[in-house]
């Protein structure tokens, strides 16, 4: 979901900039490249009325979108990290906008089809290709971000478990 992704790697780079305490700038673009960037290019290529939440037919969209997708995500990683790094409470404020979006975006989420199927009221709910999708591309990205989390906190001096 484009809108939730461009949110998510705000918030993404906004904790690694409050956990490294104002350092691991490296780790804000790895994590919205490779956590956020990537997984969020490969659900636009597979589902693109999806993806847009059926707000936007993609069909009509100028080419080179993806690209400029790609550089609001790592564009936005930068400004959460630089923004949450001065101000911690910028994070909260950033995550209660990111739920907000989330929570109005939950009707349309489990209905993955075109726009018109969404539209007419026979988009599927959560197709098999969609969830084997989601089972190969969500791990990986999770585990991107989480291992950025934990550097993060060894920068800044915060005791990891384990």
């Amino acid at each position: 979901m484009v809108i939730f992704d461009i949110a998510t790697a705000f918030v993404v780079g906004g904790a690694i900039g409050v956990r490294a305490k104002g350092e691991g700038r490296d780790l804000a673009l790895i994590a919205a490249s490779l956590g956020v960037g990537a997984p969020g290019l490969i659900f636009l290529d597979a589902f693109p009325d999806w993806d847009w939440q059926y707000l936007l037919d993609p069909g009509t969209l100028p080419s080179g979108v993806p690209g400029l997708f790609l550089t609001a995500i790592i564009l936005m990683a930068l400004l959460g990290h630089r923004v949450c790094s001065a101000s911690p409470r910028a994070l909260w404020v950033g995550l209660a906008i990111f739920l907000g979006y989330t929570a109005w975006s939950v009707p349309r989420i489990p209905y993955v089809g075109t726009q018109a199927e969404y539209l007419a009221g026979t988009a599927p709910m959560f197709p098999s290709d969609f969830i084997t999708l989601l089972a190969c591309v969500v791990p990986l990205a999770v585990a991107v971000l989480a291992v950025c989390l934990v550097k993060a906190g060894q920068i800044g001096g915060e005791e990891t478990p384990g």
